[in-house]
C-alpha cells in the first residue's frame, strides 16, 4: 500500500479546529453550497439532530468532527455523529463519519483534517458506509478497514409493474444509442415483467395466515422495545444500540421521521421484532430488521405477506431491501422473487481505544448485526439516496 504524502504546514491563517454549536450555521451555508443539496434549513435541522437532541451527545465529551477555517471562513468540514452502539455487551459510542468535504483551493489540507477526524480522544468505532471508490483507498490508507458481509443480495418486491419500468427502467435510455436496442430491452421487459409478477403475488396469496401473528405501525418506541433489546442484546458482540431512546431518535427525530415507518412485529401480542422502511418518491427501502432469535416458525412467511399488502395499499410500486444480516436474508427468500447479488455494500469502519484490531468483526456470522441504519447512511439516508 502506497504511504501516505506529507503533511503539509498550515498556514498563519488556516486552523483546524472541533466543530461546535456556534459554526452550525457557517458549515450548514457551506454545504449546501458545496454539495448543492440538501438546502441550508435542512443541514441546520441534521445538526440539531446530531449533536443537540441526541441522547449520547446530551452530556457533552463526545467528538462533533473537525472545520477547517482560512480567514475564518469555513473552507472544509468532516462531522462525526456520535451514536449508543454495543460493544462488547457494554453501551459505548460509534461515530458515523459523514460530509467531508473541502474547497478545491485547499485541498492539500484535505488528509490533514481526516487524520484529525479519525482520531477522536473519545468513542469505541468509527463508521463510513457511504465512500465513492476513490475515497476507499484513502480510507485504507488512515487503517479503516473493509467489511465484507456475506451473503448480501438486493431483493425486489413490485408492486405496480407500469410505475416501476417508468421511473426505474427507463435509465436504459441512457445506456443505449441504438433505438432498436433500447426498443426490445424495454418492451421485452413490459411482457416479463407482469408474468413474474403474477408468480411472485401467488406466492404470497398462498402463505398461510397465522393468527399468532400481527403487525403494527407505531410513531414512538416504548418499554417493549426496551424489553425486546434487553432480551436479544447478547446475542452480538457489535452492533447498533437498539434501546427505545435510541430507536426515537434514529427514527422520529423532526428531520427524518416524516420517511420513516416502524412496524412492530408481535407473536401472540408480545413485541418479537420490527421493521423499519423508509419511504422514497415511489416506493420502500427496508434499512433496518430486528427480530428475537426464538420466533415461531411461520414468522417470516407472515411479515413478508403484510409488507407485500402494505406496499400494494400505500400504491407504490416497490419495496427493496438488501440482505445485510441473517434477518433480512430469510425474509427476501419469502417476500422477493426478484433477487440478485449485490456488489459489496460500502462498510468501512476503524476500531479506536481498544487493543484488538477488530477482526472480531468478520471471525463468525453473529459478531456483528449490520443494517442499513449504521454509519452515516442512517442518519441521512433519505436525503442522499440508497
Amino acid at each position: 500500500m502506497d504511504s501516505l504524502p506529507p503533511k503539509p504546514s498550515l498556514s498563519t491563517d488556516v486552523q483546524i479546529v472541533g466543530m461546535e454549536e456556534k459554526y452550525f450555521g457557517q458549515v450548514a451555508v457551506f454545504l449546501s453550497t458545496s454539495f448543492g443539496h440538501p438546502p441550508e434549513a435542512i443541514w441546520r435541522q441534521l445538526f440539531q439532530m446530531w449533536w443537540i437532541e441526541n441522547p449520547i451527545a446530551k452530556n457533552g465529551g463526545c467528538a462533533m468532527g473537525n472545520v477547517l477555517l482560512a480567514g475564518g471562513e469555513v473552507v472544509g468540514f468532516i462531522g462525526l455523529v456520535p451514536v449508543k452502539y454495543l460493544v462488547f455487551e457494554k453501551a459505548g459510542i460509534s461515530y458515523a463519519f459523514t460530509s467531508w468535504y473541502v474547497e478545491e483551493a485547499y485541498r492539500r489540507y484535505s488528509l490533514m483534517l481526516l487524520g484529525q477526524s479519525l482520531d477522536p480522544t473519545t468513542g469505541d468505532i468509527i463508521f463510513n458506509t457511504t465512500a465513492t471508490e476513490k475515497i476507499h483507498v484513502i480510507l485504507k490508507k488512515f487503517s479503516m478497514q473493509e467489511l465484507e458481509l456475506p451473503n448480501v443480495q438486493t431483493g425486489i418486491f413490485i408492486s405496480n409493474v407500469g410505475i416501476f419500468v417508468k421511473d426505474y427502467l427507463q435509465t436504459f435510455k441512457s445506456r443505449w444509442n441504438n433505438k432498436a436496442i433500447r426498443f426490445f430491452i424495454l418492451h421485452g421487459i413490459n411482457r416479463v415483467l407482469p408474468l413474474a409478477m403474477l408468480v411472485q403475488n401467488l406466492r404470497l396469496r398462498f402463505k398461510t395466515e397465522n393468527p399468532d401473528f400481527s403487525f403494527r405501525i407505531t410513531d414512538q418506541c416504548g418499554e417493549e422495545y426496551d424489553a425486546l433489546w434487553a432480551a436479544e442484546r447478547n446475542a452480538y458482540q457489535r452492533t447498533l444500540f437498539r434501546d427505545a431512546e435510541t430507536l426515537n431518535w434514529l427514527l422520529f427525530s423532526h428531520v427524518l421521521k416524516e420517511n420513516r415507518i416502524l412496524i412492530g412485529c408481535y407473536e401472540k401480542e408480545k413485541l418479537r421484532g420490527y421493521v423499519v422502511l423508509n419511504k422514497l418518491k415511489q416506493g420502500y427501502d427496508l434499512v433496518d430488521l430486528f427480530v428475537a432469535d426464538a420466533v415461531c416458525a411461520g414468522f417470516y412467511s407472515a411479515l413478508a405477506k403484510f409488507l407485500g399488502s402494505y406496499v400494494r395499499l400505500q400504491k407504490l410500486n416497490h419495496l427493496s431491501l438488501r440482505s445485510t444480516n441473517e434477518p433480512t436474508y430469510k425474509l427476501a427468500s419469502e417476500l422477493c422473487l426478484f433477487r440478485i447479488n449485490a456488489s459489496q455494500y460500502d462498510y468501512f469502519y476503524k476500531i479506536l481505544n481498544h487493543q484488538d484490531d477488530g477482526t472480531e468483526l468478520v471471525k463468525t456470522d453473529r459478531s456483528l448485526y449490520a443494517s442499513l441504519l449504521d454509519g452515516d447512511r442512517g442518519l441521512i439516508y433519505q436525503l442522499i439516496g440508497p
